[in-house]
């Protein structure tokens, strides 16, 4: 099949999916969640595979490299890199190669880490509405791309989803211990999960959410006033430690696309957000694990604010955007929000597919 299907065909499978969904909930909200769980993993072995056995075309841009480096590293003898900048990852790529097993044998368990890591993640902190919110998963901006680019972060966001639905989970501060080495198998997955990690150690001793608000609120200042301080600072502080990344931060490879003030992507980033000030400060949820979970959103995505004319802006906007879907219907689906719940749901999942698919067709096309 031609690689320009693929995002179509993805895309029309979520909205079917989507449609469901609003069906159910517009119906009363009845929960499906035997016969969607079944549902769920056939959608999830039917995602592992299409996405694995992609073709080797530029349409998905990185895809085209991991490929080439593939090809470079068949049959050689396998030695363990315990100096990999990805540990985990790298190690297991270099791997694949060395047993010629092919590319597409490594597509597809990166695909199995990310589609089974995001439904894993949806059971665990969505026990009584996995299947819908794993639906409104599939159906985020983001989730597409990183199954065919950005694979490594993908997959590393993937896990750390686990740990975070976990933490979320807990009962007992003690108990936060299970997700922090799930958190670190992520850090070795993709280096840059370093944001999340420390955003999530931050948001576990620092539970002031209101404090998080106001960050947000100069990081975006500070974006809009264009100042690069922060930006460069970041990139000074890591170019021992990852030059190329570090690069990205001091726009050094300016040639990555377009550099300036998104707000397209703060528009975005913002909604999780007016809904959290809305649950918190509005519908008085005063819920711990919650706040916890938007806090840690607050962190990561102002720091992209702060890094917002790096190139490849929007990999570091991904780091917040990993667990948007969470954010977003968190306090529907595990809180007490009340009689207009399933109605404000049904807007919810609404509203998020028809983003996706205007800026998929529409905004990019």
């Amino acid at each position: 099949m031609s690689a320009s299907y693929y995002q179509p065909l993805y895309l029309l499978v979520v909205s079917i999916l989507s449609l469901i969904v609003v069906h159910y909930y517009n119906e009363g909200g009845r929960e499906y969640k035997k016969t969607g769980l079944f549902f769920m993993f056939l959608i999830t072995v039917f995602l592992v595979f299409f996405i694995g056995f992609r073709p080797n075309d530029i349409t998905f841009m990185d895809t085209t490299g991991y490929v080439r480096g593939y090809y470079n590293n068949e049959g050689n003898d396998f030695v363990w890199n315990s100096e990999a900048q990805n540990l985990i990852f790298d190690n297991l790529y270099i791997w694949t190669a060395s047993k010629s097993l092919g590319y597409s044998t490594f597509f597809i368990f990166i695909a199995a880490i990310y589609f089974i890591g995001i439904f894993a993640a949806c059971w665990i902190m969505f026990p009584n509405n996995p299947s819908s919110s794993y639906i409104v998963y599939l159906a985020a901006f983001s989730t597409f791309s990183y199954a065919v680019n950005g694979i490594k972060a993908g997959a590393a966001a993937s896990i750390f989803l686990i740990a975070l639905a976990i933490a979320v989970r807990v009962r007992k501060d003690w108990q936060y211990v299970f997700a922090i080495p799930i958190v670190i198998v992520s850090y070795f997955f993709h280096h840059s999960m370093i944001l999340c990690l420390g955003a999530f150690v931050l948001a576990f001793c620092f539970r002031n959410t209101k404090v998080y608000l106001v960050f947000w609120i100069i990081a975006l200042a500070i974006a809009a006033l264009q100042i690069n301080y922060f930006q460069n600072l970041f990139g000074e502080l890591i170019v021992e430690d990852d030059a190329h990344g570090a690069g990205y931060l001091l726009n050094e490879e300016s040639e990555y696309g377009y550099i300036g003030f998104r707000w397209d992507f703060i528009i975005y980033s913002a909604i999780p957000i007016i809904m959290g000030w809305y649950s918190i400060f509005y519908k008085k949820i005063q819920s711990n694990n919650y706040k916890f979970l938007l806090n840690i959103y607050l962190i990561t995505n102002g720091i992209w604010m702060l890094c917002m004319y790096a190139n490849y802006t929007n990999r570091i906007a991904y780091l917040s955007w990993l667990m948007y879907p969470f954010v977003l219907i968190y306090p529907l689906l595990n809180c007490n929000w009340g009689e207009t719940r399933d109605k404000t749901f049904i807007y919810i999942i609404s509203g998020h597919l028809v983003f996706t698919l205007f800026m998929t067709f529409v905004y990019y096309g």
